[in-house]
């Protein structure tokens, strides 16, 4: 009798062992899949700078760890100089998804070429090496950029505005880039802010184009009400084209927003 007892006991523990293990895995699942989401060391592999201009934060690096530091700072040539202008530390998370450290380093190249920034990631007794490699070059990719006929200069908020509604979008490259496409971001709904000429938010649908392509501007202005108090309407309706190449120097692809300002009648 003694032995059938032991026998049923000893059943019922490699029945529950077994069922202790079907049960964890789900959670070991959901553990695995949640490291997918964890925050990661944020630092550029390169960067496209122009020669000639220095720039305060043209480097930023956001780190994990609160003890994380950067140390021995150094420049690949004496025409590329560097200053780490800003360091933040936070000892508790800001917000959500937030980093702990943060670093701005200021560049100054004065000539054209190519140079490498490296550094050391010190945590504690452990000390990572970083190289992040820059491209100082002043060329432009574009040779020209025109809607409608009319030339747009990137850098000139008053050629962006138009008083045609639909026309040719085209971008010429200058020699040593390649145009990849083209992507027309176009507000559908006014129930957001508008968004920034990086992104796209969900007041936005997004359509690829030809270059060269007759398209239509957006002609739906921005407006905004808070609280049903104070409302805010623009008087230009704007449609956003951001345009994919390959960089010349960086071999790499890169994108350039512009903004098309229609002001309606």
């Amino acid at each position: 009798m003694n032995k059938t007892i032991r026998f049923i006991k000893n059943t019922v523990l490699i029945f529950l062992s077994f069922v202790f293990i079907l049960t964890a895995l789900p959670s070991t699942a959901i553990l695995a899949d949640a490291k997918t989401d964890v925050l990661k060391d944020e630092i550029p592999s390169y960067l496209r700078i122009r020669a000639g201009s220095a720039c305060y934060d043209q480097i930023r690096i956001k780190l994990v760890d609160y003890d994380c530091r950067i140390t021995g700072l150094k420049s690949s040539s004496k025409n590329l100089k560097l200053c780490i202008t800003q360091s933040t530390h936070y000892k508790k998370p800001y917000g959500t998804g937030s980093y702990m450290t943060e670093y701005w380093i200021g560049t100054y190249a004065i000539k054209e070429g190519n140079y490498k920034v490296t550094f050391n990631l010190k945590k504690g007794s452990k000390v990572q090496k970083k190289t992040i490699r820059i491209f100082a070059y002043n060329d432009a990719p574009f040779k020209s950029i025109t809607f409608a006929g009319q030339k747009i200069d990137v850098d000139n908020n008053p050629s962006r505005m138009t008083s045609k509604k639909e026309g040719v979008f085209k971008a010429v490259m200058n020699k040593g880039y390649k145009l990849t496409r083209i992507q027309k971001l176009v507000v559908v709904k006014n129930d957001t802010d508008w968004a920034d000429e990086y992104s796209i938010a969900s007041n936005q649908r997004e359509v690829f184009i030809r270059n060269g392509a007759r398209t239509k501007l957006s002609d739906r202005v921005y407006s905004y009400t808070y609280k049903g108090k104070t409302t805010k309407k623009s008087m230009l309706s704007q449609t956003i084209f951001k345009i994919y190449y390959i960089d010349k120097h960086t071999k790499k692809e890169e994108t350039k927003s512009v903004g098309v300002y229609y002001l309606k009648d």
